[in-house]
Order: structure tokens, then sequence, then C-alpha cells
């Protein structure tokens, strides 16, 4: 593992028009939500120079990523998750959708399943066992808070809840995932990350 720099330096940039919202590293391609500006990918396999590669722009909002082998799924706040196909970086395609009709914000995906964010509803499940045809299986209302962001851990979506903090769901039965825990946060739970058995939680001070 590279050693930390104490003072890290800004080598390069690369400018994409749009407002990043999350960002994912695969090997030398990085993945940005950019909201209105879709899904950008650029190439850092030479960090001094990086470039864009493809973009999807064809959703209104994209406000998260999950990426599973090669297809990417995108929160879409307004519209619900779009499937793309990534595997030819530069030609992204997009394969079906899930639409909610609710305000996605956040999506991660784990198996056969998508988990969504959603602002008004809480916790939503689709199945993308077949990614051309995905289709949502259950709606599950958050009991303080709303649904900002989603992580997986084992058999739990853990949910970041705006104002109601950490909200835990079981969903080992996904079509009949229930909340079965929380942990209250001095602030507005804005997102969260999951890394081993840790639960990191931005929350607004």
């Amino acid at each position: 593992m590279p050693l930390l720099k104490s003072s890290p330096t800004l080598i390069s940039t690369c400018e994409t028009g749009g407002y990043s919202r999350k960002i994912i590293i695969r090997e030398n391609l990085i993945y940005l939500a950019e909201d209105w500006n879709g899904l950008q990918i650029i190439d850092v396999a030479d960090p001094n120079n990086p470039r864009l590669r493809g973009a999807f722009k064809e959703s209104t909002h994209t406000v998260d990523i999950s990426i599973s082998g090669d297809l990417a799924y995108l929160a879409d706040d307004k519209y619900g998750v779009i499937v793309v196909d990534i595997s030819n970086p530069d030609e992204l395609k997009q394969v079906d959708f899930v639409q909610t009709f609710g305000y996605i914000t956040g999506v991660d995906v784990k198996g056969n399943y998508a988990y969504m964010a959603d602002w008004n509803e809480g916790l939503r499940i689709a199945d993308i066992s077949d990614p051309s045809l995905p289709f949502e299986i259950s709606i599950t209302p958050i009991k303080i808070g709303a649904g900002n962001d989603v992580k997986m851990y084992g058999d739990y979506a853990m949910v970041a809840g705006a104002f109601g903090g950490l909200r835990v769901f079981n969903v080992k039965d996904p079509y009949h995932p229930n909340e079965v825990g929380e942990f209250r946060t001095v602030s507005y739970c804005d997102r969260v990350e999951i890394v081993d058995d840790y639960c990191y939680l931005a929350i607004w001070l």
C-alpha cells in the first residue's frame, strides 16, 4: 500500500461540465455521477493526464451509482434506476430501467437485487436477475426521517435517513423487508458507507 502524503498536492484535473455527486474507481477508470450531466467515465491510467472516455446523458439527475460486473445502475432522483452497459467505456448503452415514480436518492446492488433509497417512500427493492427486465418487488416505508442513501451489509440495508439518523432494514426476504434498528445522529444523516464491519456516516453539522 502506498504511503499517504502528509501534504497532498494537486497533479491534474479533468473538466466534466457537471456536478459530481458520487465517485467510483475501478482499476484505471473513474465513474462519476454528474447530476444533470449523467454518468461520466474518466481514464486515469496516466494520473497526470486524465481524459474523458464515455458518457451517458439520458438521465435527468444522476445522484448515485452502483456497479456490478459490466453494468452500472444509476439513481435518477426523478425517474428511478437506469441500467447502463459499461462493457465498452467509450460507448455506453442503456439496457433498461426501473421506473419508480418516486424520488430516488441512492442505490446499491447486491446479487440479484437493487436496493434503492427513496426520499418519500423509504426503501425500495427491485429484482435485477435479468437486467434487461428489472422490476420492483417491495416498498418499505421508513419510520423516522427520509431515505437519502443506502448500502448493503449482509442481510441488512443501512439507510441514511436524513433527520432520522441511520435506519437499519432486515432484507433477508427482499419481498418483505422490515425496519429493525436505528442509530440517531446529532444532525442530518446524508450518506452512508460500509467498510468491513464499520459503518461511516456523513452528517451535516
